[in-house]
């Protein structure tokens, strides 16, 4: 194997065991895919970043060649942070973002055909009161997107009175 898979695969297998044992988000954007993305939250912050970034020219010299780069995500970003926790559910601050890569455009300069991304983007910032183990469809003022929410609460290892903890050998008779 070469580095570059060992690597990746490394950090796959080092993200999936941070998220064991975690309270978990997960989201669902119906209008655009089926997937369900699903997002760690350790502690009170849990995030899911871009699928990938794209670089671009966003000035050029005289001649045509670039001078400045901008650089934007790609695909889904989601931010949980949580702020309030009852039995029953939990206030939480939301960020969603979804870019896509619709076109790209050309424009001319001189004999040089320089070619320029047309992005297109939905995003939303909020703070939500989001019940525990139930999904949740997001407000109206979003409605052609219909995002849903799910918040599951991590499973307790604690062992009951005279029970162990999971994993964990049968008590002393």
């Amino acid at each position: 194997m070469t580095t570059k898979y060992l690597a990746a695969l490394l950090a796959t297998a080092l993200l999936s065991l941070s998220a064991y044992g975690a309270d978990m988000l997960r989201v669902i954007f119906p209008r655009t895919t089926n997937l369900v993305f699903t997002v760690p939250i350790n502690g009170n912050i849990g995030e899911r970043p871009y699928d990938f970034f794209l670089e671009y020219p966003s000035e050029y010299e005289d001649d045509g060649r670039p001078t400045k780069f901008e650089r934007t995500g790609l695909g889904y970003y989601i931010c949980v942070e949580v702020i309030e926790e009852t039995d029953y559910g939990v206030r939480c601050k939301l960020k969603l973002d979804l870019h896509r890569l619709s076109d790209w455009i050309p424009y001319t300069f001189g004999e040089l055909v320089m070619m320029q991304p047309v992005l297109t983007s939905f995003s939303t910032e909020q703070e939500l009161a989001l019940p525990i183990g139930k999904w949740f469809t997001m407000a109206d003022d979003i409605e052609s997107h219909r995002v849903q929410f799910l918040f599951e609460r991590k499973k307790s290892q604690q062992g009951g009175a005279g029970y162990p903890p999971q994993s964990v050998g049968s008590p002393d008779p």
